[in-house]
């Protein structure tokens, strides 16, 4: 379907916001550490899969190229819950380790919310606890919102997409980018309806502004997008020949006036958000950041 006016969407790319919170965090962490110790991650990876691998390489690369320590700890798929719980307790008590990154989801025989009620919050970089969901969704306490999400919020601000008084769509309601995106955006006065695998997502042929976290390539591709919409696509689908794509089908990347691709976009903005919480959980925060002006 050709794009109305038969003007060529915009993209918008991670790379140059990923670029932007490198550049800062360089600012932020140019004089001494506050407790000494450079900010490092600890990795948690629970079995052998391959896309734990990938995405730990792609932290590592781009960690170890910015100054920040990154320390991976493994454990066989078939690890107790006592032996991955008495491992998040001395991480967490660990004063030369700043940030705690589990690698998710854990086998089928571990009960996560469990295990990871072991992370303190002031280390739980990927808002995974209880206590981090707590300071999304009403402010209150310590924690850092699911990088995902948080990274969709910084490739806003950074194309300056208005979001007071928008109205916009959120397809997916998972607890790592789903809802708190949803809450992210209600912080910024936008107005946000939430669709899932069960609901009609009639609204998107409405709404100026959707994000699509289902996991699902070419979901609600049938719906009609004549209002020329900005998409947001957060979802890594792998097909069966080896490609990557999002949730968006060609019809609805040409039907939009903006659209974020697949790779290339949020997820190449998730890592840097990462290292951002990191450097915050480290004790950097913006007041005492190096002004390099």
């Amino acid at each position: 379907m050709e794009n109305k006016n038969n003007q060529a969407p915009r993209e918008l790319r991670g790379k140059p916001v990923a670029a932007r919170i490198w550049r800062d965090l360089r600012d932020r962490t140019a004089g001494p550490a506050p407790a000494g110790v450079a900010p490092t991650l600890a990795v948690v990876r629970v079995g052998a899969q391959e896309d734990d691998w990938a995405y730990f390489t792609s932290i590592d690369k781009a960690f170890t190229k910015h100054g920040l320590g990154v320390t991976l700890c493994e454990f066989p798929a078939d690890v107790a819950e006592d032996v991955l719980c008495d491992a998040f307790c001395a991480l967490s008590a660990n004063p030369k380790l700043h940030g705690i990154l589990p690698l998710l989801p854990f086998p089928s025989h571990l009960d996560a919310t469990k295990i990871l009620q072991h992370i303190t919050a002031q280390k739980d970089v990927d808002g995974v606890t209880a206590a981090s969901r707590a300071f999304v969704y009403d402010g209150t306490g310590n924690g850092f919102p699911p990088c995902t999400a948080a990274a969709v919020m910084e490739l806003l601000r950074h194309y300056q997409i208005p979001l007071k008084g928008m109205d916009v769509t959120v397809l997916g309601r998972s607890s790592v980018v789903g809802r708190p995106l949803a809450m992210l955006l209600l912080r910024e006065n936008a107005t946000v309806t939430i669709c899932h695998s069960r609901s009609h997502p009639w609204m998107l042929a409405h709404t100026p502004l959707s994000v699509f976290a289902v996991g699902k390539p070419g979901v609600a591709a049938d719906i009609e997008l004549p209002h020329k919409p900005i998409l947001i696509d957060c979802a890594i689908n792998v097909l069966p020949d080896g490609r990557v794509v999002g949730d968006l089908s060609d019809a609805q990347r040409e039907q939009a006036s903006a659209y974020t691709p697949v790779p290339g976009g949020v997820g190449a903005v998730t890592v840097s958000v990462l290292a951002k919480h990191l450097v915050e959980a480290a004790g950097f925060s913006e007041e005492v950041r190096v002004n390099s002006e």
